[in-house]
């Protein structure tokens, strides 16, 4: 399949909301053509809609290092840069509303829990 044929099955994937799908259709458009920003813009979406921050901010500024700088009409650039910020955003938000929860293995349940 050439670029476009697995851009397509990734957008179906992205469609259906089977973003891993969609990452691995991407991934394969990425590795056929590297030099493509397109592969690394619509990964990062599906990244994004996967909660896979970290992935998507670099995805995104890899893809940007494609783009030249002095292109701002650039519709890829500019899609990748939003997708940057709101990859950052949400995983600032994550990190900020994310609370550890210690987990202790028990032997038994203490008496009290028994007739659950």
């Amino acid at each position: 399949m050439n670029f476009e044929e697995l851009k397509a099955k990734g957008n179906i994937s992205f469609k259906n909301g089977s973003y891993s799908e969609a990452i691995s259709w991407y991934n394969r458009c990425i590795s056929i053509d590297p030099s493509n920003p397109i592969g690394y813009s619509n990964k990062a979406m599906a990244l994004l809609k996967a909660d896979r921050f970290d992935e998507a901010i670099t995805t995104c500024e890899k893809g940007l290092q494609l783009i030249s700088k002095e292109d701002p009409e650039n519709l890829i650039k500019q899609k990748l840069e939003y997708r940057l910020q709101s990859a950052k955003s949400s995983l600032r938000d994550y990190q900020k509303n994310y609370i550890p929860i210690e987990i202790n293995e028990v032997d038994e349940l203490h008496s009290e829990f028994s007739s659950l």
